[in-house]
């Protein structure tokens, strides 16, 4: 029997919508089948090459032993960063089996969807405790920059410090955020021109793409737009990987690997990130590639998801990634949003959040989700790397900094407390 598996993108349903989206979801599905999709994960000195060709005779030769051919695709999609080496494939049971038992496969699991769930307007360890600040060349604020800037620019909440942004003039100059989602309204007059269309995995070839979600482009806002952004200054690059609402496992792995293979390609390892805010039930290989593009010195900020649980989910149960849950304006845990002492490395504010949207170059949206808290933690990453004479080089270096400037015992937890994002103003 098939198992069915969902994902979900880190963005909370918490109010009433002018329409019912049952019908599109529904429609979206059916064009969205993973029966007989798979993806293999090879052995690092495995010859990819060599293994696909074996493949696609393979599959060629046990079709032709068919009186009816049902239309399998073969090998879809490739995937290649350094030592990892996979592939997605639409391929008969049969050809799959023998295949599971090759001796240059490390594993293979079953293609998902991946989805972002219906979205409605919002409503109403450290070693020591000794906070670290980072020296600031020129201080800028922020006024009425709304509660999420102002808590993690303040050590302490206050009325003063509430709805005022406090940051350096740096402001994540000369860095790169790849945020991998739905696209992103690019010519949205908060982003001055900053953010760029990067790469869209549903259609390769396709030159012009946009969101037709709002769920990358409110994530986008939260790390660079000049309104509502931690490094107002920072570059922004589109990589869709959701078509809408939902795209399959095989296609998000196509944009992650683009965007780390893009990210290396530009000398970008120093001054750049990648933010996921997608997650799902754990899965091996987004785990084995996440952690190679790691050793290879790539940043990946992931959200921790959004039904209010204990648990453990991909991309951000990999070893190396940054995983960011979500917090109210009182540094409370929100309800929704899931936690867990292995996984969960920090909370950034995720409810009832002001930022950027689609529709037009100047909409705006609140929404809440641990996807607007990692939205968040990518834009204090940018801001630390774009910091004069920082040297964040790789991503374990970025990592270890990042959670030693965050606000220790801040986030309230329901067995406890956790650390809070904070971009080290001394304030």
């Amino acid at each position: 029997m098939r198992l069915s598996i969902s994902f979900a993108a880190c963005l909370s349903v918490l109010v009433n919508a002018s329409h019912s989206l049952s019908e599109s979801v529904t429609d979206e599905l059916d064009h969205l089948n993973t029966t007989d999709r798979y993806i293999v994960t090879l052995k690092p000195h495995a010859d990819l090459s060599s293994h696909i060709t074996f493949v696609q005779n393979f599959h060629n030769a046990f079709l032709l032993t068919r009186r009816q051919t049902p239309d399998w695709e073969g090998v879809t999609h490739q995937y290649r960063i350094e030592s990892f080496q996979a592939y997605a494939a639409h391929l008969p049971t049969d050809v799959v089996e023998q295949l599971r038992v090759r001796s240059d496969v490390d594993h293979v699991e079953e293609d998902a969807i991946w989805t972002t769930g219906p979205v409605y307007d919002s409503t109403p360890a450290l070693d020591s405790d000794t906070q670290a600040f980072v020296p600031m060349t020129k201080p800028i604020v922020q006024a009425k920059s709304g509660y999420g800037l102002g808590i993690i620019s303040h050590a302490q909440i206050s009325a003063l410090g509430y709805n005022q942004y406090l940051y350096d003039e740096s402001a994540g100059e000369n860095t790169y955020a790849y945020v991998v989602g739905t696209g992103i309204n690019i010519n949205h007059a908060d982003f001055q021109g900053r953010a760029t269309l990067g790469f869209n995995a549903l259609v390769p070839d396709s030159k012009h793409f946009t969101d037709e979600f709002g769920h990358g482009t409110i994530v986008a806002g939260l790390i660079g737009s000049e309104r509502f952004g931690v490094a107002k200054k920072s570059h922004l690059i589109a990589v869709k990987v959701l078509n809408r609402t939902r795209g399959k496992l095989s296609q998000i792995l196509d944009g992650y690997q683009w965007a780390v293979n893009d990210l290396r390609k530009r000398g970008r390892t120093k001054n750049g990130a990648i933010n996921v805010s997608i997650y799902g039930a754990p899965s091996k290989t987004f785990n084995k590639m996440l952690n190679v593009a790691s050793a290879k010195g790539v940043t990946t900020v992931t959200c921790a998801g959004d039904e209010g649980k204990e648990v453990a989910m991909s991309p951000g149960s990999a070893d190396t990634a940054i995983t960011v849950s979500a917090t109210d304006d009182y540094r409370v845990k929100a309800k929704w949003a899931n936690w867990g002492k292995e996984h969960v490395h920090l909370f950034a504010p995720g409810s009832r959040i002001m930022s950027t949207w689609i529709g037009s170059d100047k909409a705006t949206a609140e929404k809440s989700g641990t996807s607007l808290a990692a939205g968040y933690v990518t834009g204090i990453v940018l801001y630390f790397k774009g910091l004069p004479g920082a040297t964040l080089d790789d991503a374990f270096a970025t990592k270890k900094f990042l959670l030693k400037h965050a606000l220790v015992d801040e986030a309230t937890l329901p067995n406890g407390k956790g650390l809070f994002a904070y971009n080290g103003s001394g304030k």
